[in-house]
């Protein structure tokens, strides 16, 4: 579970070393947490929103296809 601090009108996330260092998850996925977990409690998305967000020529992103699956 992430903890919040406010310090200065930033939002701040910490991160339990299990989690990040959980081989389950591969690097793309504890990126993706970690940027989910940086924006407002109120933000809504999809998995297109988030597929859009990652550059085409990312290694591992054949047309955006590693976003939204399980």
């Amino acid at each position: 579970m992430a903890h919040m601090w406010h310090v200065r009108g930033e939002r701040w996330e910490s991160i339990p070393h299990r989690v990040l260092r959980d081989k389950r998850l591969t690097f793309r996925a504890r990126g993706l947490l970690c940027y989910l977990l940086s924006l407002p409690d109120d933000w809504q998305t999809s998995v297109h929103r988030l597929r859009d967000l990652t550059p085409a020529k990312e290694p591992g992103r054949p047309g955006g296809a590693g976003v939204g699956r399980a």
